[in-house]
């Protein structure tokens, strides 16, 4: 009735202004929703630490975060903990590990060691919470305070 009164997209408009009505709590982050055109953007809503956390890892290497994460959730959820943990925020550490694809070991702990020396008032080598943090990484699991620090300071 409504598309032969107003037209075919004003029908459509106008079905969606329906369900809308009908289930607002589905509805309602909707516009809130950013499409992700290019690996994972830097939006204005985030804070200042995330975004040099992210612009970080997205310069390690022309593939951004995809040379060492094995998936999107990985790297959001590492990046999120990195953020909390920088904006002194309460986090909890997983028991799981974080799998990285092979080959990305050097780059990772440059830059864990880039965004330290950015966000951090503390020396690298006693920041043992930071330690942990990067332990959640599986190439990292069983590294020394000692080797990770002079890893992360090359």
């Amino acid at each position: 009735k409504v598309v032969e009164e107003f037209g075919y997209y004003s029908g459509i408009v106008n079905k969606i202004d329906e369900q809308v009505e009908k289930h607002p709590r589905l509805f309602a982050s909707f516009d809130k929703f950013e499409h992700d055109t290019h690996h994972n953007q830097i939006n204005e809503k985030e804070t200042p630490t995330k975004k040099i956390i992210l612009s970080t890892f997205e310069n390690m290497d022309h593939k951004g975060w995809e040379y060492a994460f094995q998936s999107l959730n990985d790297y959001n959820f590492f990046v999120q903990i990195l953020t909390c943990f920088f904006e002194y925020k309460p986090f909890t550490l997983p028991e799981s590990t974080i799998q990285l694809k092979r080959t990305c070991k050097t780059k990772i702990a440059k830059v864990l060691g880039e965004i330290h020396k950015e966000l951090s008032e503390k020396p690298l080598s006693s920041d043992r919470e930071y330690f942990d943090i990067a332990r959640l990484l599986n190439h990292f699991k069983k590294v020394s305070d000692s080797s990770l620090t002079r890893s992360m300071q090359r």
